[in-house]
């Protein structure tokens, strides 16, 4: 373990080790190391969702972000859709040997004090039950992943063992306790949030940290160089986006075939000028059904869009449009400064696309209780026009 001196006498660091699933977890990853551990260790694992994590990997140890970086294999383990049957087989495998799966990873020591993550499945259980074992003491910790973690569905995701089938539950929680599987959300104590006050899930068993990106000097250039941004055509990035209005497409067209999102992007294009907008399209969706009814849409791809928004003029007011993505709000726990606008569809009524739960429908209006200024939820198209309308008076 790292040592240092105080006046002649050697003390020994703490050592944390993050794991982070998103681009956005490792911009929390690395706000809290900077708030909270600053005078620790710190080591990164990315997982392999993460896009571009070998740039991001030499990026973070080029500018001494965290002093070692690792990559969790997760979809390499647990394939889901791409490979159901072997995705089920590890999940009875990790569940009966807790420790399998971590032994694949080569730390360079695996003596840590304290372990964060958002991630609560088998592929970090079996970390932390790894790590648990090399160090009996060490501690457990939460942080934000998101506005999806701020309402009851996150509370619901840590629950151990959290299947629909009560038999496979039974068995898996058999096995648990059969093999001394650690739970982490049984065991961790504490949860970072970039905005507390937004909490949805009163009855939450951790101590709350607040992540204040106010605290952390130049945190923007921080992340910056984590993403390597100054490596990227800066110029090309801000032209694409140059135009106010920005539609934000979703994953449903991808996993659910719905192209309902046609008709209302249509209408918002009669409304503010289809030359004024740009539609920012989904990862997931492979198709780009946009382009060919000549709507702009970025070619930029792979950059977290926080990233993008972190680096916009924060004189230049932009207006997001979204039915629920909780990419037109994640933006303003990191950028303070911004001025850019959220609108919100899913409760305008005329718009027959997506459902929203009333939990999310909560937490929408907690932010916009928090945000009002920056956040419109139209009840209808009326509303939504004057308020295109208005938004389009000028920069």
């Amino acid at each position: 373990m790292p040592q240092t001196r105080v006046k002649g006498r050697e003390i020994k660091l703490m050592r944390t080790l993050f794991f982070a699933y998103t681009p956005f977890q490792c911009m929390a990853a690395l706000a809290i190391k900077e708030q909270f551990y600053k005078d620790s260790e710190t080591d990164i694992m990315i997982s392999d969702s993460v896009h571009r994590r070998n740039t991001l990997k030499d990026n973070i140890l080029e500018n001494d972000l965290f002093d070692h970086v690792y990559y969790g294999d997760i979809r390499t383990f647990f394939p889901k859709s791409q490979n159901k049957i072997k995705h089920e087989v590890m999940r009875i495998w990790s569940a009966a040997v807790p420790t399998y799966i971590a032994k694949h990873i080569e730390f360079e020591s695996a003596n840590y004090d304290v372990f964060v993550t958002t991630e609560v499945n088998y592929y970090t259980e079996s970390i932390f039950s790894l790590l648990k074992k090399v160090n009996p003491n060490i501690k457990v910790e939460l942080m934000d992943e998101g506005y999806s973690s701020y309402t009851y569905y996150f509370r619901e995701n840590y629950r151990p063992t959290t299947r629909k089938n009560k038999i496979k539950r039974l068995l898996f929680r058999a096995l648990g306790l059969l093999t001394s599987r650690k739970y982490i959300s049984d065991q961790a104590k504490k949860i970072y949030y970039f905005a507390p006050e937004l909490l949805c899930w009163k009855d939450i068993p951790y101590q709350i940290e607040k992540i204040d990106t106010s605290l952390i000097m130049d945190y923007r250039s921080l992340v910056n160089q984590m993403f390597g941004y100054g490596q990227l055509n800066v110029d090309g990035i801000a032209e694409e986006y140059k135009e106010k209005f920005i539609f934000f497409e979703e994953s449903f067209f991808w996993s659910q075939g719905n192209q309902n999102d046609v008709e209302i992007i249509n209408r918002i294009a009669d409304i503010v000028g289809k030359e004024n907008m740009i539609i920012k399209l989904h990862p997931r969706n492979q198709i780009n059904r946009f382009e060919d009814m000549g709507y702009k849409t970025n070619k930029t791809e792979g950059i977290p869009w926080e990233l993008v928004v972190l680096n916009m003029n924060p004189k230049k007011e932009k207006v997001f449009i979204t039915f629920s993505s909780g990419a037109v709000l994640n933006f303003k726990f990191l950028v303070t400064d911004n001025k850019c606008k959220s609108i919100l569809l899913y409760d305008c009524k005329g718009v027959d696309y997506y459902s929203v739960s009333e939990e999310l429908k909560q937490w929408f209006l907690l932010y916009k209780i928090n945000y009002g200024s920056q956040m419109f939820i139209p009840r209808n198209m009326d509303e939504l026009r004057n308020h295109l309308v208005a938004d389009d008076g000028g920069e």
